[in-house]
């Protein structure tokens, strides 16, 4: 059987399983069998083409399957991965993108008494409601390449999907490589091979636009491509590590789909196409902040001297990929925070030239500046990089009846990061991402790009402001377990009492996770990325960790008991000063010295990741 065409992957499995061994069939949209199988046998750890088909009538009822996420090694066998839920949430390039929605593990018995653990950390690892949020797929698109490089790749670069995947954001590619064993086998093993991103992406339209330029549609798709170098959650992932990654790296993508109207009133055939690049990521300093409990962990920074060849790869990197880099700074100017932006700033003006660009430092005090409510004060900001952004200017495809027939291309990046590179910088990258659409819309049907989106169309305003703020949302969910503050004014343009209140609900939700939780979902991150490999031949990473759960339900006790003696003595059940004292004063006491000793403690008693600790802190 000749192999499938190789720009395309399949889009139905039929799974069917006997015992260990899997057999992945896949099939075509009328139900047939579209190609040989794939078989994985699980205890042994080998996977390639079926030698036989799958016996009908033995083992478990097949199932269907929509992708294969790939297999991820244990110490004794494989761990096969499958995504059995998803659902369409965008087009790009002309084909359909999913979200998974169910993704299912399987695995043998446990050979060895850690692989439990790494089964289980997979489990967490890829589950969509847990650390696997926001994973993407398409069968015929990849999502690991801007529209720009899609258009500039060469005619003779490899067609299947995986082989001209980037490796820098496909975060499947660990679990896909036990698959891609067999150079023979390679042409009918490549179908199944789909690069997955993690991140975001979202899409609404096309919607009516009228205003001062000629009648058009809008459909504007979003996608945010995380790295897979240092992942990893908020605060044990921070900086860069030695080779130039830095911790919550993220490439975010609009593209817009502008389509002139006919005189008829019907869109032109062939639409514009505008695609605007952004880059955010940790302050690439060697510096960490690791969990003790107390709300601000402690900031510390490595001597420079230590981190100064690390900073250099990763802007080498970055003006590599992009061109021409402005490092935005939004993290304030005094404090732990200005002490990371004063050495941030020394190391950009100690940097080499790069072959691949100039980089430029601009530091902005986004709270110093624009406080909690006055953001319109952001155009200062604009005044600072206003002249970089045009000269970087942005991809843009010209479509039928376009007012500007001559194409673009996009030749350098704002690089966005405050503390967390979540909050300020969502505000921050979503009005950049305003000012770049207004520029498309010019090209595409003329008018002025200074005229508001909602004079264009009312819908099209609503609609860009809820993707912007679904993006930050997920982009934050993922690295530090909520959605993004400031969203309120992504979302609606306005901040107000309601914003931070929800703020303040989304801090303290960011404090539990990150003390009590994070560290097994970093786990989850590292050996589903393959940051992390098992080995027999090194001692078993796992170990209990204490827990200051019996803690803090004695304080809670004591709290009660508190408020039951106040009340006692308020309805006259509690007397004298004596009484007062053992009723009230006691448990308090007790509350605040537990709460002392939890404080003390309080590098114990967080949740660390036990596979990689030594990556909080890499130097």
């Amino acid at each position: 059987m000749a192999p499938p065409p190789p720009s395309l992957c399949y889009r139905e499995l039929r799974v069917a399983s006997l015992g260990t061994l899997f057999f992945l069939t896949p099939l075509d949209a009328a139900g047939d069998v579209a190609g040989p199988a794939l078989s994985v046998e699980l205890a042994h750890g080998v996977a390639g083409l079926a030698a036989f088909e799958a016996p009908a009538g033995l083992g478990a009822p097949p199932t269907t399957a929509w992708a294969v996420l790939g297999c991820a090694r244990l110490i004794s066998g494989l761990a096969l991965a499958l995504v059995t839920g998803a659902e369409q949430v965008a087009v790009v390039r002309g084909h359909p993108v999913f979200r998974a929605t169910k993704v299912e593990v399987h695995a043998p018995p446990a050979a060895h008494p850690d692989d439990a653990r790494y089964v289980a950390l997979l489990r967490r690892g890829l589950d969509p409601s847990r650390a696997g949020r926001g994973l993407f797929f398409s069968y015929g698109a990849d999502l690991t390449l801007t529209s720009q490089a899609a258009a500039k790749r060469d005619a003779n670069a490899p067609t299947t999907l995986h082989a001209r995947a980037d490796p820098a954001f496909w975060w499947n590619k660990a679990l896909a490589e036990p698959l891609l064993t067999s150079e023979a086998e390679a042409a009918y093993v490549a179908p199944f091979i789909i690069p997955f991103i993690a991140g975001h992406v979202s899409s609404f339209g096309p919607v009516p636009l009228a205003g001062g330029g000629a009648p058009a549609t809008l459909t504007m798709t979003l996608i945010a491509r995380r790295a897979t170098s240092r992942p990893g959650v908020r605060h044990w992932r921070r900086g860069v590590d030695g080779g130039g990654a830095v911790a919550n790296a993220v490439e975010t993508e609009q593209i817009a789909s502008i389509a002139v109207l006919r005189p008829d009133g019907a869109p032109t055939a062939r639409p514009c196409v505008a695609s605007f690049v952004q880059a955010r990521g940790s302050i690439p300093l060697l510096w960490s902040q690791a969990p003790h409990l107390k709300y601000k962990p402690t900031t510390r920074v490595a001597p420079p001297s230590l981190g100064a060849a690390a900073f250099t790869k990763h802007f080498d990197a970055l003006t590599s990929r992009y061109g021409d880099v402005v490092a935005v700074n939004l993290a304030n100017a005094h404090g732990s925070e200005g002490a990371l932006g004063d050495a941030y700033a020394a190391a950009v003006a100690a940097l080499p030239i790069l072959p691949g660009g100039a980089v430029r430092y601009v530091g902005f005090d986004f709270h110093a500046v624009c406080g909690a409510t006055r953001y319109d004060r952001l155009e200062s900001l604009w005044e600072e990089v206003g002249g970089d952004v045009a000269a970087h200017s942005y991809f843009y495809a010209p479509g039928d009846g376009a007012a500007r027939p001559v194409p673009r291309e996009q030749t350098g990046v704002v690089r966005t990061n405050c503390i967390d590179c979540l909050d300020r910088t969502n505000v921050v990258q979503g009005w950049l991402a305003r000012r770049a659409l207004g520029a498309a819309l010019t090209d595409a049907r003329g008018g002025s790009p200074d005229e508001p989106l909602a004079v264009a169309s009312p819908a099209a305003e609503a609609a860009f402001k809820g993707a912007w703020a679904d993006h930050g949302d997920d982009v934050s969910r993922q690295y530090a377990g909520t959605g993004a503050l400031k969203s309120g004014f992504t979302r609606t343009g306005k901040r107000g009492l309601a914003g931070l209140l929800d703020d303040g609900a989304k801090s303290l939700a960011r404090y539990y996770l990150n003390n009590f939780r994070d560290g097994g979902k970093q786990d989850a991150l590292d050996y589903t990325t393959g940051a992390y490999a098992p080995s027999k031949d090194r001692p078993s990473p796992f170990a209990s960790q204490p827990s200051p759960a019996l803690a803090l339900a004695a304080v809670a006790l004591s709290l009660a008991l508190a408020v039951s003696g106040a009340r006692s003595a308020l309805t006259g059940g509690v007397h004298g000063v004596r009484g007062l004292l053992r009723a009230v004063a006691a448990p308090l006491v007790a509350a605040a010295g537990i709460l002392q000793a939890v404080r003390r403690n309080g590098k114990k008693l967080v949740n660390k990741p036990q596979l990689l600790p030594e990556a909080a802190a890499p130097w």
